[in-house]
């Protein structure tokens, strides 16, 4: 069984497409706009459709973490980010598959 030894197990449905990692940092005062960080594609290594915890945690692949490239989509993504990240006042971490 998949959950032997958990009390929990969160299953996520599969999507295809761009994976983008948007850092944001809070602003400590309360009136002022978070800042966002230039968005990183994680391009995955051959043989590979998602990240599984090995390729997490143990299998580094240092060089698929790429800049992203295209600036409207740059822009998208940062904006995004922010609204996420004011709309839950700070506190989310959450990943984005492009369709």
């Amino acid at each position: 069984m998949l959950a032997d030894g958990y009390e929990d197990i969160l299953v996520e449905e599969y999507i295809a497409g761009q994976e983008f990692t948007v850092l944001v940092a809070a602003n400590p005062k309360p009136d002022r706009k978070c800042t966002t960080f230039k968005p990183v594609e994680y391009q995955f290594p051959n043989g590979y459709k998602f990240k599984t915890y090995a390729l997490k945690t143990s299998e580094l692949h240092t060089d698929v973490n790429k800049p992203c490239a295209d600036e409207a989509l740059e822009a998208k993504l940062r904006l995004a980010a922010e609204k996420i990240f004011n709309g839950f006042s700070g506190w989310v971490m959450r990943g984005w598959i492009l369709e």
